[in-house]
């Protein structure tokens, strides 16, 4: 794919958003009466694209910029709002549970840029990037869902109820708990957790969620995987 010239440039990031959208639009279900506002009714779909990688690791292919990789985003998406919830999903990176990056890396500089994607909802690792983030995030995303990570999937430490916690409360002071989901850093499946490891950081996130719940007057979640009775111990 030829960038070095920007009418080139362009046509790639147009053709190839469109056949990426051509996919997606495949695998997303409509339900049985079409598509509608009640987006509860279909399932999630994340599209990825390493917008905030761009001050840590440089333009992807030499000539990327992060202006580049937000109008391939919203032209991969481009309508599918429409008939289902639209996440963008940012990650650090997880080779074999390893950091990439000596330092813990901000998504400051690039906000701007996430928060102009097509997309309802906009993940970060807040567990193993830290809390730091929270407040300009809140002041700049203002109009998507905030998904804010509380376990970290590097390490097979499993986070405490009350760590979790300490993030939520950080969290639910720059965005309004009804634009704040709560989820993990990233996935666990593929670098080695074991299924245990992975319920319990699970079981701890919602435990933990609960008791910020709690104190700000909502309804605690049911989570039976705490149950002793269920317990993968015994």
């Amino acid at each position: 794919m030829d960038l070095h010239s920007a009418d080139r440039r362009e046509r790639a990031l147009s053709s190839r958003g469109s056949a990426y959208r051509r996919t997606v639009r495949g695998r997303v279900w409509t339900g049985p009466s079409g598509p509608g506002p009640a987006v509860s009714k279909y399932p999630y779909r994340r599209l990825f694209l390493q917008i905030h990688m761009v001050p840590a690791r440089g333009k992807p292919f030499g000539r990327l910029d992060t202006a580049d990789l937000v109008k391939l985003f919203n032209n991969t998406v481009k309508g599918l709002r429409q008939k289902t919830e639209v996440w963008c999903h940012t990650c650090w990176g997880n080779p074999a549970q390893q950091r990439i990056f000596r330092d813990v890396q901000s998504y400051q500089p690039t906000l701007e840029a996430l928060n102009q994607v097509d997309a309802d909802a906009l993940t970060f690792e807040t567990c193993s990037s830290g809390t730091g983030d929270l407040e300009a995030i809140g002041r700049i995303v203002t109009d998507k869902k905030v998904v804010i990570g509380v376990i970290d999937h590097h390490t097979l430490q499993i986070e405490r109820p009350d760590q979790v916690a300490n993030i939520v409360r950080e969290a639910v002071k720059h965005t309004p708990p009804e634009r704040l989901v709560i989820s993990s850093d990233c996935g666990m499946g593929r670098e080695g957790m074991s299924r245990r490891h992975a319920q319990y950081k699970m079981v701890a996130m919602v435990l933990g969620t609960n008791i910020v719940r709690k104190e700000i007057g909502l309804p605690e979640a049911e989570c039976l995987a705490a149950d002793p009775r269920y317990s993968l111990a015994l």
